[in-house]
């Protein structure tokens, strides 16, 4: 069973046949339907720019990551740095 706007649609033909009302009477109300984004609609929009800004941190925290031990020995020896 597949749920989706053909299924909505015919399950709105099925009570507009039961209830005896002309359909022209719910296509205002099914058009409104159709034109608002659904929910997965919204989420996507909402999912593609934190992952963006959480891709772009994590870029930074790995240069980060990969520059302190490449400057290191530049370091040691301007700073006289050691591990102990």
């Amino acid at each position: 069973m597949t749920i989706g706007p053909a299924f909505a649609r015919s399950d709105v033909r099925k009570y507009v046949v039961m209830s005896n009302v002309s359909e022209a009477t719910l296509q205002p109300a099914a058009h409104r339907l159709q034109d608002q984004p659904t929910a997965a609609d919204a989420a996507m929009q909402t999912a593609f720019p934190i992952l963006a800004m959480l891709s772009v941190c994590h870029f930074l925290n790995d240069m980060i990551q990969s520059l302190l031990p490449a400057i290191y020995p530049l370091l040691k020896t301007q700073y006289t740095l050691d591990f102990g």
